[in-house]
């Protein structure tokens, strides 16, 4: 029986949140809340439509994927940017991102002839600790990634932090984050790795051969060979690691599962005397298992300055109607709006492809 079948029924005890969530009110009347500083306040976003090829405005095939449009977003607010995890709801109509400061942020996205166009409630509050409180220092702060918790247990958001690796659930409601979070238990490997290229993207399997299993990928700690470290595991039980081949220079920066349990990887190119690249690919589920080097399909790739490429961080996954799937993505500025960009694209994944 799922968590929604289980809650008593009528309006004082059930009712819809954000994600695709269905939330108890007593869970977020009790314990959960905090301050209203907690829940978020409105601010400004401006957007601003893009192409997302500088070369050929026109174009929108990019490997297997189709470009659907995209976005810069702009905040006078200092809080706003930094964005490195992101999910949306199951109909791709609202986005939750969370920022390396420890901030989250919340809107709702507006359409016109089936491309984004806008941004609309923007809402932006801080990520908490046990007690209620924002984290004190960065490095307790640093969000990196974001991703869905799903059915038969207390549903929420999952957050992963990388500098001091760990994850948190949180709750959420039609507004944002809501009260305090709950520690998830993670590999000690984990936190073994070179500093600020541990953990990078997460996630919680709903169904597939690794189904109620927690999985973990490293931006760039690195096994012999040079493969990208990953993790399976349950709570309790000892942690499976894997590594995935790695593609060039190229770094994890996120992740999203797939029906079936499928993965696609979000990956990133940035740094001193190389050009901006990005790449999606997709690991099979079958794939993911204890010992395993892991080989994934390239779906697409793009590099500045041909592409309009950013440090791309967050990506999300959600299927429509006609069985295409969607990625949004988004980027992280490093609070340097002088030499970076906020932006957020869509490609679709044609059914017939996949």
């Amino acid at each position: 029986m799922g968590l929604a079948a289980a809650l008593p029924k009528g309006p004082s005890h059930r009712f819809k949140c954000a994600f695709g969530l269905v939330c108890s009110s007593g869970l977020l009347a009790g314990a959960w809340l905090t301050s209203a500083e907690a829940a978020g306040e409105r601010i400004t976003v401006t957007t601003r439509q893009i192409n997302f090829s500088v070369l050929e405005p026109e174009r929108r095939t990019f490997g297997e994927l189709r470009y659907l449009g995209g976005l810069v977003l702009k905040s006078d607010d200092e809080r706003f940017g930094g964005l490195s995890g992101l999910v949306l709801t199951r109909q791709g109509q609202r986005l939750l991102a969370v920022s390396d400061r420890g901030w989250w942020l919340s809107a709702d996205l507006s359409f016109a002839q089936g491309t984004v166009s806008g941004l609309e409630n923007a809402r932006l509050g801080p990520l908490v600790n046990s007690k209620g409180q924002r984290f004190g220092r960065k490095s307790l702060q640093d969000a990196e990634a974001l991703a869905t918790f799903g059915a038969g247990e207390r549903r929420g958001l999952l957050v992963g932090y990388e500098r001091r690796p760990r994850m948190q659930l949180y709750q959420v409601d039609s507004e944002g984050f809501v009260g305090k979070p709950r520690a998830i238990s993670v590999p000690r490997a984990m936190k073994k790795g070179p500093n600020n290229k541990e953990l990078e993207a997460i996630g919680r399997f709903g169904a597939g051969p690794n189904a109620g299993k927690y999985i973990a990928l490293s931006e760039r700690y690195l096994d012999a060979n040079g493969n990208i470290k990953g993790w399976l595991w349950r709570p309790g039980r000892k942690a499976e690691p894997f590594v995935i081949r790695r593609r060039r220079t190229y770094s994890v920066t996120d992740m999203a599962i797939l029906r079936g349990g499928d993965v696609a990887i979000l990956e990133r190119r940035l740094g001193f005397l190389k050009l901006p690249g990005m790449a999606i690919r997709l690991i099979k589920a079958a794939d993911l298992k204890r010992g395993a080097t892991v080989d994934a399909r390239l779906l697409m790739e793009a590099t500045a300055p041909s592409e309009l490429v950013d440090n791309m961080e967050g990506l999300s996954a959600h299927r429509l109607e006609n069985g295409d799937l969607v990625f949004s993505l988004i980027s992280d500025d490093n609070y340097d709006r002088g030499l970076q960009r906020t932006v957020f694209y869509q490609f679709a994944w044609p059914a017939a492809l996949q």
